[in-house]
């Protein structure tokens, strides 16, 4: 503390409503003047202060670089070493780190820009393209990693390995190393940078607000590394394109300067065994060891030297025999940058208005502030000012396709936001259907990944997600070229485009060698997947759909062309593999996630209906998917109907928003299927919990290594439509959060993670506590809950009513406080359209709620019916046991489990009544212990699925 705590080595940042700056500099003085400025690496402490501050960490750097003159990886330390790390959970990984002085004095040039842009880029003729053609991997990212005072480490990582790739890593080195070389050779030129220095300015000039916190976080240690006028755009300098800087730099990037960690579940399993004599990847034998802080174990090993020789001629140019790179080449210039930044206003926009920031009167006394602060509060709620609210216009719709869009009049940026959710049918409501729908996303984020990476350098953003009700894509950012990614992404969420994807070239392969590939009367033949694949494969659909039931032979020609989508399609297919390993992955993964996300799990397991859990998924996976079964499924959800939304918000006019809508329409091309009935999608519906019958769910960690321990106790409040409702609930979140946080993990020391607060699922609002403990039993941390719970009760009664004021003013100010980003308002708006609400300003009906009707005998009443009161309580407890109780645990599930299948049997033969609540069984403590999740959901009644039905819809007309 006495060498590392003094001035010269700090930075401060301040953000704050006021408008004399003195006012600051005087709070800064008044609390940092006693900071003494200690001698460097001395002891004792010096009464000197800090005189001449010191110049910005960029002028120092080269001089303590120079000071320092031994890098952190080095000939004699690090290089050439190849550490391979045991994992905790199913994930495969390499990661090259190249060492080399510090760049901090280069920051106005950026020279090492072009590892990111170009090694990271993810199109046409990138590493990664031809890494996953060959089924190798599914990520690449590179860039400069580490940038510290006196050296800097440049990273390229491939992600998620697969087992074939593990066994051609070699070969992903040559890929690599053989770019590395084309960078150096090729892609050093005045037009790339200009480009990047285009793409990071657009993105500077045209970037959203940040909260306060966010901008004091950024720009604290930019001060200790950039020149003051620097701070906010060093990283969008881009001054001089200086060539020869970045050579010299690139110097330090070469296959005898770097050092190699691998990550994989394969070493763990010969963790325990002997490595045989050819070690990791065949690169000869090294030895185990133990990292001294965390007791993390790996392999250490040297990199052969004739592999470096040959890594080094393949960044000349000259590769392997077994490395194809005649696809390998540098990106052509980004299609997505946009080039118009001119802000809409062609119509009038149906808002509220809005009034200007908020400032109380400056009396000394709190109580008087927080009199005036309120009353404040109230008028800007009267003039239905601080929060944006806008009114969705239905701009089009037809028999598919529902279209709602929002122009932008407060943020007043060239940016946009598309949200489309393609609605399927209920199928979804299987392990097996929604495993199916998660792959089918995954294929399509495969598909569009190609034109993502380029669009999100031009400041384009694309996601694609699954749903409950089917498939949601998302796209944002600048508006220009906005359309071009929406048609790019939609396109791809076509089956048949994403059956293509599996193998195109075997399956081109296949329709000529099935002689399906001619010209005569059979539209089948016409399946070939190259230019005109979407418009052949989608007639061939359409032959088969508009005969259903029309012929006797329709099944057979669906059939026909699943056959065909399979016949000659080995499981083996790179895409398709890929997908697979990936998804099974990330399944298998779950069973050493934390414990209390195993407890969320739970929960949901208790009371979401339907809801399948990653097991259930997994099982589905390895005893039913194949690639048939997927086409199938893909087929029979797309025949049975689908429905689209669009929501469109943003810098973007009514006639923009209708061109958008149509290309959506014309991508999808699919006006002859049927259409799916409003309501027909799955609806994820929650049960309700029984008033003063407290439910306990008790549940074993699978990972036997996991220590820790968690509890997750949810507290039933309903629906918050009520506006007082709600307002209760955000008052009693905020009162609540900090005491509880004391309570539980200050004062007691339960655990690390303590959470507590308002959490909603699927329109059902619930109070929740979690604590995750190392160190306690889930009964210990339950009952100390119970008791804070109790303390808190009292706490509230005992509160002051200017401590009550202040919560209030504390909560309108968050509630009133002006949007930051377009994105928030884009998502609330949206949020009203999915839960079939019009009640747009709803949020100002909450806010009224609070400022003039909220009292502390509310609250107090509120409490006690929801949470303390145990005959109107309605609550359920997750326990997840770590390994220390694991036993304990496991008995006790076992005994319940015993104890209900004998009251089953009871029930059979004798008249005795049956449980209060199916499923459960009562302990000694009077909860009812959940051993049938099933029988339980059941038995319980349901929360309504949507908000209330909309009255009215601003609607102005026309169709798409």
């Amino acid at each position: 503390w006495r060498t590392y705590y003094r001035p010269d080595l700090m930075s401060l940042s301040l953000c704050a409503p006021v408008a004399d700056l003195d006012e600051l500099e005087a709070l800064v003085r008044t609390s940092f003047a006693d900071v003494r400025c200690q001698p460097l690496g001395g002891d004792d402490a010096s009464d000197a202060t800090a005189s001449t501050p010191p110049p910005p960490l960029p002028a120092r750097a080269s001089a303590v670089a120079a000071a320092a003159g031994v890098l952190p990886l080095n000939a004699d330390h690090g290089v050439g070493l190849l550490l391979s790390v045991v994992p905790v959970s199913e994930r495969r990984s390499v990661k090259l780190l190249f060492a080399m002085p510090s760049v901090l004095p280069h920051y106005r040039t950026s020279p090492l820009s072009y590892i990111g842009q170009l090694l990271g880029h993810e199109g046409p003729g990138s590493v990664l393209v031809a890494l996953k053609q060959r089924g190798w991997c599914n990520g690449l990212s590179a860039g400069l990693s580490t940038n510290a005072a006196t050296f800097a480490f440049v990273s390229v990582t491939i992600n998620g390995l697969t087992e074939e790739g593990e066994q051609h890593i070699e070969e992903c080195l040559h890929y690599v190393f053989y770019y590395l070389g084309l960078i150096v050779r090729d892609g050093i030129v005045q037009w790339r940078y200009d480009e990047m220095r285009l793409e990071h300015q657009n993105r500077f000039h045209h970037r959203s607000k940040e909260s306060p916190r966010a901008l004091v976080q950024s720009i604290s240690p930019a001060l200790l590394r950039y020149a003051p006028e620097h701070c906010l755009a060093a990283h969008a300098l881009y001054e001089t394109f200086d060539r020869s800087l970045t050579l010299q730099l690139f110097k330090h990037i070469n296959a005898h300067n770097f050092v190699m960690l691998h990550n994989s579940i394969t070493i763990k399993h010969v963790e325990n065994g002997s490595m045989s004599e050819k070690g990791v990847f065949g690169f000869g034998s090294g030895e185990w060891c133990t990292e001294k802080w965390y007791g993390v174990r790996f392999y250490k090993s040297q990199l052969p030297a004739s592999l470096l020789t040959s890594l080094t001629n393949s960044m000349n140019g000259t590769v392997p025999s077994n490395v194809d790179v005649t696809d390998i080449h540098l990106p052509v210039k980004n299609e997505f940058l946009p080039r118009k930044f001119d802000i809409k206003a062609d119509e009038h926009i149906e808002h509220l208005p809005r009034t200007t920031s908020i400032t109380s009167d400056g009396d000394d006394s709190a109580t008087a502030t927080v009199a005036a602060e309120l009353t404040a509060l109230k008028e800007v709620i009267s003039n239905r000012g601080g929060i944006y609210v806008d009114v969705p216009k239905r701009i089009g719709i037809n028999q598919h396709h529902e279209v709602y869009h929002v122009l932008d009049r407060h943020f007043k940026l060239p940016k946009a936001s598309v949200d489309i959710t393609i609605f399927l049918s209920a199928q979804l409501s299987t392990p097996f259907s929604q495993l199916c729908n998660q792959l089918y996303v995954l294929l399509v984020n495969d598909r569009i990944n190609k034109h993502t990476y380029a669009a999100e350098l031009a400041g384009l953003h694309a996601n694609v997600i699954t749903s409950n009700e089917g498939i949601v894509s998302t796209v944002r950012g600048f508006d220009d070229q906005l359309h071009k990614l929406v048609n790019k992404v939609v396109e791809a969420a076509s089956w048949l485009d994403v059956a293509s994807l599996i193998h195109p070239t075997k399956l081109t392969a296949a329709a000529a060698a099935t002689g399906r590939g001619g010209d005569g009367g059979n539209r089948r033949e016409q399946l070939v997947f190259g230019a005109t694949a979407s418009s052949s494969l989608r007639r061939v659909h359409s032959d088969t759909t508009t005969t259903s039931g029309a012929s006797g032979d329709s099944g057979d020609r669906c059939g026909d062309v699943l056959d065909l989508l399979t016949q000659h399609v080995p499981d083996s297919s790179s895409v398709w593999q890929r997908a697979i390993d990936r998804m099974r992955r990330a399944l298998e993964s779950f069973k050493v996630a934390q414990p209390y996300a195993h407890a969320r799990e739970q929960f949901m397991v208790c009371l979401l209906s339907p809801h399948h859990t990653p097991d259930d998924r997994l099982d589905a996976m390895l005893t039913q998917l194949t690639q048939r079964s997927f086409c199938e499924y893909a087929t029979r959800v797309w025949r049975d109907g689908y429905r689209l939304r669009t929501y469109i918000h943003g810098n973007v006019s009514s006639a923009d928003a209708r061109r958008i809508a149509r290309s959506i329409d014309r991508s999808l091309d699919r006006r002859h299927d049927r259409v799916l009935p409003s309501g027909a999608d799955l609806c994820v519906r929650v049960a309700q919990l029984p008033r003063g019958m407290p439910l306990l769910r008790r549940f074993v960690h699978p990972n036997q290594n996991e220590k820790n321990s968690a509890v997750y106790l949810l507290f039933e409040i309903g629906n918050l439509l009520p506006a007082r409702q709600n307002a209760l609930m955000a008052l009693l979140s905020l009162v609540a959060r900090e005491p509880l946080f004391d309570k539980l993990r200050t004062q007691r020391q339960l655990g690390y993670i303590v959470w507590s607060g308002h959490r909603i699922v699927s329109n059902t609002s619930y109070f929740h506590v979690t604590l995750q403990s190392r160190d306690h039993s889930p009964e210990h941390v339950r009952g100390q809950i119970d008791v804070c719970l109790r303390e808190l009760r009292d706490d509230l009664e005992a509160m002051s009513d200017e401590a009550f004021e202040k919560h209030r003013v504390s909560l309108l100010s968050k509630m009133l406080e002006p949007d930051q980003r377009m994105t928030t308002v884009a998502s609330r708006t949206l949020s009203f359209v999915i839960n079939e609400r019009s009640d747009y300003d709803y949020s100002y009906d909450v806010a009224h709620v609070v400022a003039h009707e909220l009292t502390k005998q509310l609250l107090l009443q509120f409490y006690d019916h929801y949470i303390c009161n145990s005959t109107t309580a309605a609550s359920l407890c997750v326990y997840v046991y770590g390994a220390p109780h694991a036993a304990t645990a496991a008995a006790a599930i076992a005994a319940a489990e015993r104890v209900a299948t004998a009251t089953t049997t009871r029930t059979r033969t004798t008249t005795a009544a049956q449980p209060s609540l199916p499923g459960t069984v009562v302990d000694s403590s009077g909860y009812h212990v959940v051993v049938d999740a099933a029988t339980l959901k059941r038995a319980l009644p349901l929360h309504a699925a949507r908000g209330m039905p909309p009255p009215y819809v601003v609607d102005v007309g026309g169709k798409l």
